[in-house]
């Protein structure tokens, strides 16, 4: 099975997962707001939500590269040739693999360090670690997404 296949696979199960969190956050915050008309809250209510819309924005980032989603300049490399198009999505997408790796790597010191501290969250008890890891994940799959597009960038510059 070729590496593309199985990013395009990851990234459909993890906008499902994503989607899924996104829909338990909307059901936890409209609850909420029910609730309130009998002056009651959901205990926790403000770190659960944090906490799934990491799941959330962490498949987001790489679902939307995967269906090309974010903002492009399309109209200004419309009018370049194709393969100066493509040099330029080589370009791009190295600076982005370079940026969002960074995060990634950072992220992951981070990670490690509040691990050992054993950090929770203060309400629920709910650790860190798990939704840092996804985090993580999330950025790798993000840059592995990106990879793919420059390799593709990369043939076209080669054949044109």
């Amino acid at each position: 099975m070729k590496y593309s296949n199985i990013v395009h696979k990851v990234g459909r199960g993890g906008a499902a997962l994503g989607g899924s969190f996104l829909v338990a956050v909307v059901l936890l915050m409209a609850l909420n707001i029910i609730f309130r008309f009998w002056n009651a809250v959901i205990p926790g209510t403000f770190e659960l939500v944090e906490l799934m819309i990491i799941v959330t924005i962490s498949f987001a980032l790489g679902y939307s590269a995967m269906m090309h989603g974010h903002v492009s300049l399309r109209f200004l490399t419309s009018r370049i040739s194709a393969r100066a198009s493509a040099i330029l999505e080589c370009l791009n997408s190295a600076i982005s693999i370079a940026f969002y790796g960074a995060i990634a790597w950072g992220s992951t010191a981070l990670a490690v360090r509040r691990l050992q501290l054993g950090e929770q969250s203060e309400l629920l008890d709910i650790p860190y670690f798990p939704f840092r890891v996804v985090w993580i994940f999330g950025l790798i799959f993000l840059c592995s997404v990106v990879l793919i597009d420059m390799i593709n960038a990369f043939r076209t510059a080669v054949r044109k």
